[in-house]
């Protein structure tokens, strides 16, 4: 059964790759970009794959960007079936590094941002009594990795938000899904990532963020696919049960399972320890 669907941050990656995905399926896809000029490479894909997809401006840091754009959808449609809060923005370095305008910018859009469109939809779901919230978390949101300090602390945040509202939402009949990527091959690393901007010359810091930049780049060798992605919040949207948490892959399985079973969390400390010597 084709389903409006409403998806932020889509100018490339997870994004792109499920607005297309699902507009394949059949769906009725709005894929919003903050700036509509980064629109060409969803255009030039939408064209490849023979799809319709419709293309409108959104701000996820903007009250008014965000109001105008999910009553635009409402207007033509008369609902929204499921919503994907995709955007998301990245800070590297450690908490210290990280000047208090990175820190704010990081959960304005990771967090307050992915708050902002939900409370925009929530009102026209709960009017229609169905709906779906899909947010793209992160093993990151699971299982803090050193470095990526601010950054953890945002999906940590969106994993405990959604955790919290999603039984008060199914009493409405709207269901909430967290999707928990590890390393997937898009450009998010490259545009979306910033590094913490003081005390880079701290020798303590230069060496492990070295460290763990290796290590990253490593692991970014064995990517998913953003397609891969897609077909997993094909699998959520369609299911008449959904997961409430879906890992995209055994890896990441693995390490939020030794997570989740290390109770006093010493294991895991240790072992992002040895990693760092």
């Amino acid at each position: 059964m084709s389903k409006v669907v409403l998806i932020t941050g889509c100018s490339s990656g997870i994004g792109l790759a499920t607005a297309v995905y699902l507009a394949k399926q059949g769906n009725k896809v709005y894929a919003s970009l903050k700036d509509l000029s980064r629109k060409d490479k969803l255009v030039a894909e939408a064209e490849k794959e023979n799809v319709t997809i419709e293309m409108l401006q959104l701000d996820v840091t903007n009250d008014a960007s965000v109001t105008e754009a999910v009553a635009a959808v409402v207007e033509k449609e008369g609902k929204i079936d499921v919503l994907i809060n995709n955007a998301g923005y990245g800070v590297m370095g450690p908490a210290e590094t990280v000047s208090m305008e990175q820190a704010k910018a990081e959960f304005d859009v990771n967090f307050f941002g992915l708050l902002r469109v939900t409370q925009a939809v929530l009102p026209h779901m709960r009017e229609q009594q169905s709906g779906h919230i899909i947010n793209i978390s992160s093993i990151a949101g699971i299982r803090a990795m050193p470095t990526s300090d601010l950054y953890n602390a945002s999906k940590f945040a969106v994993e405990g938000l959604t955790e919290a509202m999603a039984p008060t939402l199914a009493v409405a009949g709207i269901k909430m899904t967290l999707i928990e990527p590890g390393p997937v091959d898009t450009d998010f690393i490259g545009r979306s990532l910033q590094l913490g901007e003081k005390l880079q010359n701290v020798e303590v810091y230069r060496k492990i963020t070295e460290k763990i930049s290796a290590r990253r780049t490593e692991m970014f060798k064995h990517s998913q696919k953003p397609e891969e992605i897609a077909a997993l919040i094909n699998e959520a949207i369609t299911s008449e049960k959904p997961d409430f948490r879906y890992q995209t892959s055994e890896a990441v399985k693995e390490m939020a399972r030794a997570k989740l079973v290390d109770l006093t969390g010493n294991e895991i400390i240790e072992k992002s320890i040895e990693g760092l010597r």
